[in-house]
């Protein structure tokens, strides 16, 4: 069988993110993980209080909105993200249940189910990369909006660097910034979150989606594969009539059954057994010639 993993880029992403830790890791690389997740929930959570606090400070109703859009995304995204992180091995589980479910169905069925299986689920992967760059495209827009839509004008450094509305996102920020690094080093933070929170809502969808689909997938197999039985059987199955006997699961099939054997020969040495369509015929001596003539006897009347 030709195995092919159609939730693995999906789980890639997600290995990238933090959610899923990397197969065949050494101690010092999982504690490198646990950092990195560390680092990544520290700073998401940052930003999520941040964009809270501007909501209750924020004048402005069209800002309001925005920043209560993007809250909403990042609360979310950072609960998906620390609930698949802390159950990182039972989702994990999806991904091999669906390679063991399609090494099974390629036992059962052989190569035409892997072409099915193909056929079906060759577009998860392009489906799952269109929608991460789709998403990324659409981030990229919103990081330079500022600087295309808002730009500095005739306002000072300071009033420019210290406005909510100079950066990617509409966050409180605590203290002045004076300086053009200042500045810069805010604005990249603010990128890099969310493009984080952007990659953590997509990559999540795409790899619950796409076991979704592929569930499917399989379940379409064993559909597809029984009708397949069925014609085949169709096909090579011809209705033909019987000279004797009564039809088989007929209502009257029993009555009659029970009349056509009715005056069935009996013997006084030989002892009828009858259950359904069944017959035994049984016969008793301490000597075997005797019981063998017996048995010819009652076969020989049965002929007459």
């Amino acid at each position: 069988m030709q195995n092919r993993n159609y939730l693995s880029f999906s789980y890639n992403v997600l290995q990238v993110i933090g959610v899923f830790s990397w197969s065949n890791s050494t101690k010092w690389t999982q504690r490198a993980v646990k950092f990195y997740r560390v680092i990544i929930f520290i700073v998401m959570t940052l930003v999520t209080l941040l964009m809270m606090v501007q909501m209750f400070i924020a004048t402005d109703l069209t800002l309001l909105a925005r920043t209560i859009d993007i809250w909403t995304m990042f609360f979310s995204g950072l609960y998906k993200w620390f609930y698949m992180m802390m159950f990182n091995g039972e989702f994990a589980q999806l991904k091999t249940a669906l390679t063991q479910i399609q090494t099974q169905g390629s036992a059962a069925y052989g190569r035409s189910a892997d072409a099915f299986t193909a056929n079906y689920l060759k577009q998860t992967r392009k489906v799952s990369s269109w929608y991460l760059i789709s998403g990324m495209v659409a981030t990229f827009f919103i990081i330079v909006s500022p600087l295309l839509t808002y730009p500095k004008g005739d306002r000072s450094y300071f009033q420019y660097y210290n406005d909510q509305k100079s950066y990617p996102l509409i966050c409180w920020i605590p203290f002045s910034l004076s300086e053009h690094w200042m500045f810069l080093m805010v604005f990249v933070c603010h990128s890099i979150a969310l493009l984080y929170i952007v990659i953590i809502y997509l990559g999540i969808d795409t790899y619950l989606f796409g076991a979704i689909y592929a569930a499917g997938g399989q379940i379409e197999l064993l559909n597809a594969s029984l009708n397949n039985n069925e014609n085949i059987l169709a096909q090579y199955s011809n209705i033909a009539g019987t000279a004797a006997g009564v039809p088989q699961g007929g209502i009257l099939s029993p009555i009659l059954y029970n009349i056509y054997t009715s005056d069935q020969p009996t013997s006084p040495n030989t002892l009828v057994a009858d259950y359904a369509d069944d017959k035994v015929i049984i016969s008793s001596s301490p000597d075997h010639t005797i019981v063998f003539k017996n048995l010819q006897y009652h076969l020989s009347l049965m002929e007459d």
